[in-house]
């Protein structure tokens, strides 16, 4: 796992980008990608150390997890991210009841989450920040990612107004939870608040999507990738 801002080489036989913002213990989403699509490299976000460790074991061959073989087309970084102008620290609240619901924000009083395990300080980038990085690097090799799924408990409306005007330029598609309603201080993000941003004042389509339960845009510059294999809910197919 890289905790610097660094961009690794990437294998000649990759031709596509997707990023999975906020890993969990087993990065499925990741996986599934990784396992339909062979010329696909995955950047993944994670704050928390135990939950790299955790995806970067071998599971078997259960293909919701990562497999060995695709740990050449993964890179993880271990970092929260959010709407900031440079690199900070931040209190993350380790959840008790899973740590894939740990969060900025403590759980709401009396829902099935409300259960703290710990509150500890991590990394926070910017997507804008990894995108210069990678803009740096790769601006001709790789002019568009593909899809950016979002799952960040409470976080996600944040991280796409990190983004800044990369979003527009570089990203075809866009997949965020709105899950706000479990946490203390965080209820403006909802699906409503999350259409503001995306389509009222990027113009993005929202699409109900066939493989996303989750609030899911298009960006009109990239009409042409509508029919792209961009996520799966619920695991494997």
């Amino acid at each position: 796992m890289a905790q610097t801002l660094t961009i690794p080489d990437i294998p000649a036989l990759c031709n596509r980008i997707k990023l999975d913002i906020g890993l969990s213990n087993e990065a499925v989403h990741s996986s599934v990608w990784l396992a339909q699509q062979p010329d696909l490299f995955v950047f993944g976000f994670e704050p928390l150390e135990t939950a790299i460790q955790n995806v970067m074991v071998y599971h078997g061959q259960d293909p919701r997890h990562l497999q060995k073989k695709w740990h050449n087309r993964f890179f993880p970084y271990q970092v929260a991210l959010s709407n900031v102008e440079k690199e900070t620290q931040r209190k993350f609240i380790v959840n008790g009841f899973d740590t894939g619901c740990s969060s900025f924000y403590y759980p709401k009083r009396g829902t099935f989450i409300d259960k703290i395990k710990d509150v500890i300080d991590v990394k926070v980038w910017s997507l804008a920040m990894w995108f210069e990085a990678f803009e740096a690097k790769y601006s001709e090799r790789f002019p568009m990612i593909d899809h950016i799924k979002i799952d960040t408990q409470g976080e996600d409306l944040n991280v796409l107004k990190g983004a800044k005007h990369w979003l527009s330029k570089k990203v075809a598609w866009v997949t965020a939870e709105a899950d706000g309603g479990y946490y203390e201080d965080c209820d403006l993000l909802s699906a409503s608040c999350l259409d503001k941003l995306m389509v009222d004042e990027l113009g993005w389509e929202r699409v109900d999507h066939p493989r996303c339960l989750d609030p899911t845009y298009l960006n009109p510059k990239f009409e042409y990738m509508r029919d792209a294999y961009i996520m799966v809910d619920g695991g494997v197919e």
